[in-house]
C-alpha cells in the first residue's frame, strides 16, 4: 500500500512539473545535477574497476521574442 502510494506521488509531482513549452517572458533559473557510471571492457585493458562521478551545473534561459530564447 505505501509503494503505491510512493509511486502515484512520483507520478503526480513528475507529470505536474514537466512542460514541453513555457510562454513565459521573464528569465528563467536552475540548477541541475546528475550521477555518471562507467566502466570499460576489453583485453587490452588492466583496471577494469567502475567509475562513479557526480556532475552539477547551473542554468539560465533568457527569452528574446515569442518563439527564441538564449
Amino acid at each position: 500500500m505505501k509503494r503505491i502510494f510512493l509511486t502515484i506521488g512520483f507520478l503526480t509531482a513528475t507529470f505536474y512539473s514537466t512542460f514541453a513549452q513555457d510562454d513565459s517572458s521573464t528569465p528563467e533559473f536552475g540548477a541541475k545535477a546528475g550521477v555518471n557510471f562507467s566502466n570499460i571492457v576489453g583485453d587490452d585493458v588492466g583496471d577494469l574497476d567502475s567509475r562513479t562521478s557526480f556532475n552539477a551545473g547551473v542554468f539560465m534561459e533568457f527569452p528574446i521574442t515569442e518563439r527564441f530564447s538564449f
